[in-house]
């Protein structure tokens, strides 16, 4: 957090977030304000949640192999290095695309298109495909349910809520096997890209080095740029099947598991008052 970011939390009397992960830089960062253990106390972890009424399981149909992220554009979420692994990948004979829906709202026009030109002047641009804002979750999930697998890159989430929505409908997913998203990815459910070390995290634009992430090399990018070959040889046999095991760990995460847990932090709290 920035000084100032850190004098706002400072004057809070509760706390939540949103993993055991995120909890923890609350702690570290904030206990030169208060006792280490009153922190713990009193910083509550409130999982998010999907919508399984809306984002079921589906199979795509179309002949491609559909790689999918969702997530505004940002160093952070390893936009930078993605169009490096799928260039690793893939040629121009390979059957495969690259969805990106990463409209990021706090950009300004100018600063998205570099982003989005990023993407389309790569090796494979002509393969990538920029989907704009949706504006409602049945759009996002028609997107979703039409692609086969969602590669998160990313150095660091405080929850990667798309990814838990690939998995709820089904979808084969790679992640970088460290934030917030590991406290619901494993082995069973998700292609993990091991990350050895953390660096400073500098974007020139939202990070300027008051905290670490995951750093991504060479290793990393040939890791996912693997993983990804793997899923579009698996789709050209016929055996890109459900993705159960993630299905099975978006049902423990609903929106109702969500607000009972926030109402269970208020309600405690408030016993702490009385």
């Amino acid at each position: 957090f920035t000084d100032l970011e850190l004098h706002h939390l400072s004057y809070l009397d509760y706390w939540m977030a949103t993993s055991e992960w995120s909890k923890g830089i609350l702690v570290d960062q904030l206990k030169r304000f208060h006792p280490e253990e009153d922190l713990k106390e009193k910083i509550s972890v409130i999982p998010l949640g999907v919508d399984r009424g809306i984002f079921k399981e589906s199979v795509s149909h179309r002949e491609e192999t559909i790689f999918y992220n969702c997530g505004k554009w940002e160093i952070r979420k390893g936009h930078d290095i993605l169009t490096k692994a799928f260039d690793e990948a893939f040629n121009e004979d390979d059957n495969v695309e690259l969805w990106m829906m990463c409209d990021n709202p706090f950009y300004d026009e100018d600063e998205n298109f570099k982003w989005e030109r990023l993407y389309r002047t790569s090796k494979l641009g002509d393969k990538v495909r920029v989907i704009p804002r949706q504006r409602t979750q049945e759009e996002v999930y028609t997107i979703m349910s039409q692609t086969d697998c969602g590669v998160f890159p990313a150095r660091a989430e405080g929850w990667n809520l798309e990814l838990l929505e690939m998995m709820s409908c089904g979808k084969s997913v790679v992640a970088t096997n460290y934030s917030s998203h590991t406290e619901f990815c494993n082995e069973e459910n998700c292609l993990l890209i091991e990350t050895t070390e953390l660096e400073d995290a500098h974007d020139a634009k939202w990070f300027r080095g008051q905290g670490q992430w995951a750093k991504i090399e060479e290793a990393q990018i040939t890791q996912l740029a693997q993983y990804m070959r793997d899923v579009h040889e698996r789709k050209k046999k016929d055996e890109l099947n459900i993705n159960q095991a993630g299905v099975d760990t978006a049902k423990k995460f609903s929106w109702e598991n969500s607000a009972t847990k926030i109402i269970e932090a208020i309600e405690k709290n408030d016993s702490r008052t009385e």
